[in-house]
């Protein structure tokens, strides 16, 4: 009995690891652990593996946390039946799940999001050789899921959805580790991302043209008259209602797309 007390110890110790390291990459990006690796920093280079391929790597994480949650609950159940009989397992039920949410839910993952870049390069190397070794397994578990499930499902399963980000975005400006302009960045990414074409196209249904032969101060004259920073050349008349027919609007430039002279 004495050595699946021990074992529930290393499972603990185990589960608070894997909190922590849950927690810490899923604040962590690409971006951020490239930064990390050109400063030198140890283990930067096998982060930027781990955010190459989070999915990969994460769902190994979720499933070996399942495996120490289960492990070490069962465990407690079996000493609590050796020792204290039917009542002790069910006290001694509830009071593992306090103290493991409170050791490893609660600590772990809370001393992960305070000190994401130190925890994330400790434990990059514990992640990778385990998403190595639970690749295999998780994949035909999310498949499973997926045939189970109604419709395609997800190839690499379920991540965080565009209100997680924005929740993150929030909870993050609070605790300070996000700057006002970056939270409203987060946040304007997604409006564009739902923003109509023609909110955003530049209609115009008149044209400022010059024609080829005039000289070029006339041709600035118009420019500064018109505000306009490229103007359209044609060579005589005829052409340019041809063009005017058949226009478009450009986002870029000020003129009709189909009448623009200037190099894009």
């Amino acid at each position: 009995m004495t050595t699946l007390i021990w074992v529930v110890v290393v499972l603990v110790l185990a589960g608070s690891v894997l909190a922590m390291a849950e927690s810490s990459l899923s604040r962590m990006t690409r971006v951020r652990a490239l930064a990390l690796e050109s400063e030198g920093r140890r283990n930067a280079a096998l982060l930027v593996k781990l955010e190459t391929d989070p999915p990969r790597y994460l769902n190994a994480v979720y499933l070996a946390v399942m495996f120490v949650q289960n492990g070490s609950a069962i465990l407690i159940a079996i000493l609590a039946q050796e020792y204290f009989g039917n009542l002790g397992v069910t006290l001694a039920s509830v009071g593992f799940t306090i103290a493991y949410f409170v050791v490893c839910e609660a600590m772990a993952k809370t001393f992960g999001i305070l000190h994401s870049d130190r925890a994330a390069l400790a434990l990059a190397p514990v992640v990778y050789y385990l998403g190595r070794a639970l690749s295999l397994p998780t994949r035909a578990l999310i498949g499973l899921a997926n045939i189970l499930l109604p419709g395609k499902g997800l190839k690499q399963g379920p991540f965080v959805s565009e209100e997680d980000i924005r929740t993150m975005a929030e909870v993050g400006h609070e605790e300070g580790s996000i700057e006002p302009h970056e939270r409203e960045l987060i946040h304007s990414i997604f409006t564009f991302g739902d923003t109509v074409v023609r909110e955003v196209m530049v209609p115009r249904p008149d044209i400022v043209a010059v024609e080829i032969g005039q000289p070029l101060h006339a041709v600035q004259d118009v420019m500064l008259e018109r505000g306009f920073s490229r103007i359209p050349v044609y060579r005589d008349w005829t052409t340019a209602k041809a063009w005017s027919t058949r226009r478009t609007s450009c986002a870029r430039c000020t003129t009709a797309r189909t009448t623009c002279r200037s190099p894009r």
